[in-house]
């Protein structure tokens, strides 16, 4: 499989950053999470999975900006609302 790199956002490129970045979170199935879409599970097994879920669109999310963005993300938030 080939190894897709994202030019991380740097504050100018909005546009194909945002493009890029939701294709690479619909590939790890992450879009729907990230978008505020996915269910929030009731049962406590289904819920640890989700966490870790979670967590995952986190990191996404935080690997794709440059150093100097990082002020903008509040990782106490859920993924949809960073």
């Amino acid at each position: 499989m080939e190894k897709i790199v994202i030019e991380k956002f740097n504050g100018s490129n909005i546009y194909t950053w945002n493009v890029k970045f939701q294709m690479s979170l619909m590939h790890k199935h992450l879009w729907r999470l990230v978008k505020g879409k996915g269910p929030t599970p009731q049962y406590p097994k289904k819920i640890a999975s989700w966490l870790k879920t979670e967590e995952k669109a986190k990191y996404f999310i935080c690997f794709s900006l440059l150093d100097s963005q990082l002020h903008l993300i509040d990782l106490e938030k859920s993924s949809a609302k960073i």
